[in-house]
């Protein structure tokens, strides 16, 4: 699922250039910001500018709506299906809790998560972590309190990762849950050690970092143009050419990247992890378009490589 920055939220499959489903159910004007989903579920969650969160179910019905109160930023959700949280303009994280029919129900709120919009939000994979990325420079750690399983999203602020000097655009926990990751619109990535809180390296760019995130043993970012691999010790790998405009948002499934940009095009990349290990003259070959998905008419010039 992807939204382009209008009134819809397209579905998309992988052996197709076309949309699956485009479901308009926000009202106008261009303003979906925030989608997730399970890759295996039945639901799709959406936000924006509407101050609402769609539940979809994946042959386009809507199961339900909730008034936010606020933008809705930015979407996580647990890997259990437990929990959905939603970052807002006003600086507020809410948590919901989604029951097994998909509909959710107001559970917690942060109510000063940060001093401006919330940008982004990202589970850990034990679903005990929070982390949130705010337009206040700041990366936020949330934890659960371990005594009771309905307590698990209403845990206290742990800790805040400062040195950003802008915008908080993506944060992740890695796999392990060893790192955790922020990228900026101040031109780093930055991957700090989860016990010592400390930055272990930085990840510099030419232009704003705009999304990150974890693929097997690597990191990709995207900002204007090109997508980085990077080892999760901080060198580059790669350099993934194609896009001709600002990389909004990526994620990895099944060894294969997905980018969608503001040049109106979704592109599915494979990655070739051994290829990592090769001379840097041959990294930029790292990773190559398997096709490209757009939210425009097909024409007979769109072609699949």
């Amino acid at each position: 699922a992807e939204y382009m920055g209008e009134n819809a939220v397209f579905y998309w499959t992988f052996d197709s250039e076309k949309p699956h489903l485009k479901m308009l159910r926000h009202l106008p004007p261009k303003q979906v910001f925030a989608v997730t989903a399970w890759a295996d579920s039945k639901w799709i969650f959406s936000g924006g500018r509407d101050k609402r969160i769609i539940t979809w179910k994946r042959d386009g019905a809507v199961l339900c709506k909730h008034n936010t109160g606020s933008y809705v930023m930015s979407l996580t959700a647990t890997s259990d299906r437990s929990f959905l949280a939603s970052g807002h303009l006003n600086g507020k994280i809410q948590i919901w809790k989604i029951n097994p029919r998909g509909k959710i129900g107001h559970f917690k709120s942060y109510n000063r998560a940060h001093a401006d919009s919330v940008l982004c939000l990202r589970y850990s994979s034990d679903n005990h972590l929070l982390l949130s990325g705010g337009g206040d420079h700041d990366v936020n750690l949330w934890t659960d309190s371990p005594t009771s399983y309905y307590t698990r999203c209403a845990g206290k602020l742990q800790h805040t990762f400062k040195g950003h000097s802008d915008a908080i655009s993506g944060v992740l926990v890695t796999d392990d849950m060893r790192l955790y990751v922020s990228c900026s619109l101040d031109k780093t990535a930055r991957i700090y050690d989860a016990k010592t809180k400390r930055t272990l390296h930085t990840l510099k760019h030419a232009c704003p970092v705009t999304a990150v995130v974890q693929g097997g043993p690597h990191l990709y970012t995207g900002c204007q143009n090109d997508i980085f691999q990077w080892s999760l010790q901080g060198q580059q790998l790669a350099q993934l050419a194609g896009h001709t405009g600002i990389v909004r948002s990526l994620a990895y499934t099944a060894g294969k990247l997905v980018s969608a940009s503001s040049d109106k095009t979704v592109k599915i990349w494979k990655v070739n992890a051994e290829k990592a290990d090769r001379k840097k003259a041959d990294r930029e070959k790292a990773g190559r378009p398997l096709g490209r998905a757009t939210n425009e008419p097909p024409s007979k010039k769109q072609k699949l490589w």
